[in-house]
């Protein structure tokens, strides 16, 4: 079983993969770290799991915008292929581009309220 070492927001995170995917892995990790960076710079510390949600979220976005236009290029077959695999499946409207991404993220990264465990403050 293969390993990768993976550093987001100065944390080192150790991952098993299959064996041959080492480098596939570390590109994807190298990907989130790109948006994890860059959301700390733009919003600051705003806690590593928000900021992991952010980024989360925002490469998220960024598929389903990719399978939108894969969906629109392939025309009306694709898209009975895509509502044949049911409604978890298909892509959800997303924003149009980087300017409503990052309206999506000043969005996400605003502090609620933590409420206790069962909901009570």
């Amino acid at each position: 079983m293969g390993q990768v070492l993976i550093t987001l927001n100065g944390r080192i995170y150790r991952m098993a993969c299959t064996d041959g995917q080492e480098e596939r892995l570390s590109q994807l990790a190298a990907h989130l770290k790109t948006r994890v960076d860059s959301l700390a710079i733009e919003f600051g510390q705003v806690g590593e799991e928000r900021l992991l949600l952010m980024a989360g979220l925002l490469v998220t976005d960024e598929l389903f915008d990719a399978r939108e236009r894969s969906v629109s290029a392939e025309g009306p077959a694709a898209m009975k292929l895509t509502a044949l695999a049911g409604p978890a499946e298909m892509p959800a409207k997303s924003p149009a581009g980087p300017a409503q991404r990052q309206d999506l993220a000043a969005r996400v990264s605003t502090p609620r309220p933590h409420r206790g465990k069962h909901g009570r403050d």
